[in-house]
């Protein structure tokens, strides 16, 4: 049925559900759970800075690629003490435009479902997840669950 399953996560209560979904989806078939947290770029601020201050920003993608890995280990720690083994269970940060960044990751690691939250965390985190789920379901390549 499953043997890879991607649970994208950003902190939110409804990021929290899917992955309980997810676990409970991999109790049920033994599939391999991906975990993601997706960081948006602040490149569009760095280049209108740039105009005024030639050096590249590193900071504000630093801190938000810090809070993303925060999220993906505490996922990743849920998921082992919701009883997945660790050795199934594995977590990764990517920075990018969050819908086409967990697509492409599903595609490139082979993931045969997605699971996402309804609803993720608000534009001022930097991490965007609920409002993309509706451009997920509909660009990837395999079945999409919107929790």
């Amino acid at each position: 049925m499953f043997n890879r399953i991607l649970v994208a996560v950003d902190g939110s209560r409804s990021a929290l559900k899917a992955l309980e979904k997810a676990v409970g989806l991999h109790f049920l078939t033994g599939a391999e759970i991906y975990i993601l947290c997706v960081f948006k770029h602040h490149s569009l601020l760095e280049a209108s800075l740039s105009m005024v201050r030639p050096k590249q920003l590193d900071l504000p993608d630093d801190a938000l690629k810090e809070y993303a890995s925060e999220i993906s280990v505490h996922a990743k720690t849920a998921a082992i003490e919701l009883g997945v083994e660790p050795e199934k269970v594995r977590a990764f940060v990517k920075g990018g435009r969050p819908s086409r960044t967990i697509v492409r990751f599903a595609r490139k690691r082979e993931c045969d479902l997605i699971v996402i939250g309804a609803q993720g965390t608000n534009g001022d985190s930097g991490l965007l997840l609920g409002s993309v789920a509706q451009r997920v379901s509909g660009s990837a390549e395999c079945p999409t669950l919107v929790v």
